[in-house]
C-alpha cells in the first residue's frame, strides 16, 4: 500500500494507521504528480470498504512564478550593470564595493532561483489525504433518524 506512492514517482508525507489489528482504519498523506492523481485516488480508494474522507490540494503558483521571473531579470540586468563597472573601476576601495554588491545581487538571484524550483515541484505534485476504512466495525457510526408516523 504504502509503496503504489512511489511506485508512481510520488512519496509519502504522513500515514496514520488506527487499531491495525482490528477494525482498522487509516489516514494516508501523499504527493504525487499531478498527471497520476486519478491512478493514485482509485488504487487508493479500491484498499477500502469505504472513504469517509479526501482532501485534494493543489495551488495555482503562476503569478508568484511571474513575480519572480520578474524580479530575476531586473536582478540579472542590474548585476550586468556591475559587472561591467568592475572592469572599469581603479581604486580597491571601488572595486570592493563593487564586488560586495555583486555578491549581494548574485546572493538574491540565487534565493529566487531556488524558491522558483520549488514553485515548479509544488505546482508538479499534488497532496492527497484520504481516510480509508477496510473493516465495517471502523466505519463512522451515525444513529438514522426513526420516522414514527408523528408530525
Amino acid at each position: 500500500m504504502l509503496d503504489h506512492a512511489k511506485s508512481v514517482g510520488g512519496f509519502i508525507v504522513n500515514v496514520v494507521y488506527n487499531r491495525p489489528t482490528e477494525s482498522p482504519f487509516a489516514t494516508i498523506t501523499v504527493r504525487v504528480p499531478s498527471n497520476k492523481l486519478d491512478q493514485v485516488l482509485a488504487y487508493y480508494r479500491s484498499l477500502a470498504i469505504k472513504v469517509t474522507n479526501e482532501n485534494l490540494v493543489g495551488t495555482d503558483v503562476t503569478e508568484q512564478y511571474v513575480n519572480i521571473n520578474s524580479r530575476l531579470a531586473t536582478l540579472n540586468k542590474t548585476k550586468a550593470i556591475f559587472d561591467e563597472l568592475l572592469g572599469k573601476t581603479e581604486s580597491i576601495d571601488q572595486i570592493l564595493r563593487v564586488q560586495r554588491e555583486i555578491i549581494n545581487l548574485q546572493t538574491q538571484i540565487d534565493s529566487l532561483i531556488g524558491q522558483q524550483k520549488a514553485l515548479e515541484e509544488n505546482a508538479a505534485f499534488a497532496r492527497l489525504t484520504i481516510n480509508l476504512s477496510t473493516d465495517k466495525l471502523s466505519l463512522p457510526y451515525t444513529p438514522g433518524i426513526i420516522n414514527s408516523g408523528r408530525m
